[in-house]
């Protein structure tokens, strides 16, 4: 969303997703990564409507303030929205200057690994796993495998080992690992690998 002029102060935009059918999914959650920065301190609003059942819930999310120059994660919990179809609308109103840019990117429904209690889901108790936050590496080891030995790395998409975070014993749980540090922004694979597991995923670093 472009701030500049003539498109400030209270200049509106916005998009409307197609449908999201959500009915076989435990533990909902949106994620999607936002930038928001405003060297003036005037940044403006960016919401978030949910369209179910014939109506619109408006306003489920409000962002607004400077965030920095930097990408940022936000998660909204849809459990409210278990076993429904749903559509997703964002509405962006530009701040007081020019300064008030917002974008969005990396938008995704998917079941949370990690529900609003901080306890892991029953569906992933008992198997491996592995995912990307946007920021961080996570993945869970079957609880009773005491000090099963993991790989974790991180490769170029030419196959090149980039990083190695993980080389030893662990126990059954939930891990996760930091991979900013040390990292140049570019697309990655990331590659866990256990004696029953093995898999690689996709990770786009953006600083």
């Amino acid at each position: 969303m472009e701030a500049s002029n003539p498109n400030n102060p209270h200049k509106k935009a916005g998009f409307t997703t197609s449908k999201f059918d959500i009915t076989n999914l435990d533990n909902p959650e949106l994620t999607f990564r936002a930038h928001m920065f405003s060297d003036s301190n005037h940044m403006g609003n960016l919401y978030l409507d949910i369209y179910t059942d014939g109506t619109w819930e408006n306003e489920v999310l409000h962002l607004k303030d400077n965030h920095g120059d930097k990408w940022f994660e936000v998660k909204q919990d849809l459990t409210n929205y278990v076993g429904k179809r749903v559509i997703f609308r964002f509405r962006g109103i530009t701040g007081e200057s020019w300064a008030s840019d917002m974008c969005i990117d990396d938008f995704k429904v998917a079941s949370a690994l990690i529900t609003s209690t901080g306890k892991i889901t029953q569906e992933v108790q008992d198997t491996y796993t592995l995912a990307n936050t946007g920021t961080r590496i996570c993945f869970r080891i079957p609880d009773g495998n005491n000090k099963k030995g993991v790989i974790l790395s991180l490769f170029s998409v030419q196959g090149k080992l980039v990083k190695e975070y993980i080389r030893e014993g662990v126990d059954g749980g939930y891990y996760t690992v930091d991979f900013l540090s040390g990292v140049a922004a570019g697309m990655y694979l990331c590659r866990m690998k256990t004696d029953k597991f093995e898999k690689s995923i996709s990770v786009v670093l953006v600083r």
